[in-house]
């Protein structure tokens, strides 16, 4: 399937403009408020799903940048549970310490993808 054209709205930003950027630079656009968390988790997702080896790289910058409070930590859990579920490929329910109301961002993102 062809996603080259895919916009993909989440909050206030569509992410179609951050799909390039790396795990850094949209962890930095997070830490300048410039992302909100779904906009975060949504770049991160992408920019994984385009290069699977992003994965670690990605998951280094979020305990990175969590050891030095940059991000909080239900930002930091949530992110770090959808980028684990992207690369294992898990249906396991999200855990109590990343409550959410709203569908996830690779819930989301999937979604798109089948439209």
């Amino acid at each position: 399937m062809n996603t080259g054209g895919l916009v993909f709205a989440v909050g206030r930003k569509c992410v179609e403009q951050y799909k390039t950027l790396g795990a850094q630079a949209a962890l930095e656009a997070f830490v300048r408020n410039e992302l909100d968390e779904d906009e975060l988790i949504a770049a991160l997702l992408l920019r994984c799903r385009r290069d699977l080896h992003a994965i670690k790289e990605t998951m280094s910058l979020l305990d990175e940048y969590h050891r030095r409070g940059l991000i909080d930590t239900n930002a930091f859990l949530s992110a770090k549970t959808e980028v684990n579920m992207l690369t294992f490929r898990s249906n396991v329910p999200r855990s109590s310490a990343t409550p959410r109301t709203q569908d996830s961002a690779l819930e989301q993102f999937s979604r798109g993808m089948m439209e």
